[in-house]
């Protein structure tokens, strides 16, 4: 089990994030992942007002720690801020997949896992989403 901190970020505020960022941890970077790839954020907030991005953690494992500068574009994701943002109550999600073990897939090139694809309801789901 792990805690995250997602720390909102706006087109307004994404210099100054970045900048306070790469003071605690020199290699920061805002990424998410999309067809079983690690892609960087390229500054385009499309047609969302914010992206909330993994500023903490905890326990801070080798593993926990490569998820520091995640965010999520999925729609399921951004329904679940909306709803947060809307109704302003606590939330908690239905089951979810482990992002560590997304990371571990891609970074160790074992993509024939089905690490982000519609095959994924077949993986054992024991996180939950609390907020």
């Amino acid at each position: 089990m792990s805690l995250q901190w997602l720390q909102k970020v706006t087109p307004e505020n994404i210099d100054n994030f970045i900048k306070l960022e790469k003071n605690t941890s020199s290699n920061f970077n805002i990424y998410t992942i999309t067809k079983n790839e690690k892609l960087k954020f390229n500054g385009n907030f499309s047609d969302i007002p914010a992206i909330y991005v993994v500023t903490d953690i905890y326990p801070r494992t080798k593993y926990n720690l490569d998820i520091l500068g995640y965010y999520s574009i999925s729609q399921r994701t951004q329904y679940f801020f909306d709803n947060i943002r809307t109704t302003k109550q606590p939330n908690v999600s239905d089951s979810v997949s482990i992002l560590s073990d997304t990371l571990a897939s891609i970074t160790n090139d074992d993509l024939n896992k089905d690490a982000i694809t519609i095959d994924t309801h077949h993986k054992k789901k024991q996180a939950r989403i609390v907020d």
